[in-house]
């Protein structure tokens, strides 16, 4: 078979096919995120069905535990909350701190 043939059968006048179909890919990354999307939404529902439940049997006996207790780890409350408070406060500044030369 001589070039010429070879050519004329080989080449068509049609559009070579796109090397990728951008609406296949955006379709079928459409549908993945619906599913992430589905599957962390019935784990967070889940989830909170769990933990009420499991707080509708369980808080009747803590009440009065969590009663009794209130009033004397009510400073100790206010104290872990305020250092709570300030540990983030570093963690979100040291950053910035380290943006002006600061070594933390």
């Amino acid at each position: 078979m001589s070039d010429d043939a070879l050519k004329a059968l080989l080449g068509n006048d049609e559009p070579a096919a796109p090397a990728r179909d951008f609406a296949f890919t955006l379709e079928v990354m459409d549908r993945v995120a619906r599913r992430k999307l589905t599957e962390g939404v019935i784990t967070v529902v889940l989830g909170a069905v769990a933990v009420s439940a499991l707080l509708y049997l369980v808080m009747p006996y803590l009440t009065p535990v969590l009663a009794r207790l209130s009033v004397p780890l009510l400073p100790a409350v206010g104290i872990l909350a305020a250092l709570g408070v300030m540990a983030f406060v570093w963690d979100q500044m040291r950053p910035a701190l380290r943006q002006y030369g600061l070594k933390v």
